[in-house]
């Protein structure tokens, strides 16, 4: 894992290039969907730093939104890699970790919306 892209939120420029010049960014094929609506609440950077501690923890990923409080001691990596990016853009850290089909399709129930149009960094990346 990088552990410079994994201290740095947001992403910086080369990140935010490396990740919308990618083609294909190993999520896998379609859009999303939270919680099964198709209409997602927006977020800023600023909301979203507001939830950095272990009572209320939300991280983005490719400019997804998530409350990843419940899920925080279930987490088969341990709930200290999502605290690290509590309240920030953990995208980086996602990518480089890898994760399995099951855990991006788990993933679906946590988020609960996406950045606002002007903070999304990965308006080229596929989504799961």
């Amino acid at each position: 894992m990088n552990a410079e892209l994994m201290l740095q939120s947001p992403l910086d420029t080369n990140d935010v290039e490396r990740l919308n010049g990618s083609q294909d960014s190993g999520i896998g094929e379609g859009e999303i969907t939270c919680r099964g609506t198709p209409v997602l609440q927006e977020y800023t950077l600023e909301d979203v730093s507001k939830h950095s501690d272990n009572k209320s923890c939300w991280v983005v990923f490719f400019d997804y939104v998530y409350d990843l409080t419940e899920f925080l001691h279930e987490h088969p990596g341990g709930w200290e890699i999502i605290m690290e990016h509590a309240g920030a853009d953990g995208t980086g850290a996602f990518r480089d970790k890898g994760h399995s089909a099951h855990a991006k399709e788990l993933m679906k129930k946590y988020c609960i919306g996406h950045l606002v149009e002007a903070e999304r960094l990965c308006t080229n990346e596929k989504r799961w």
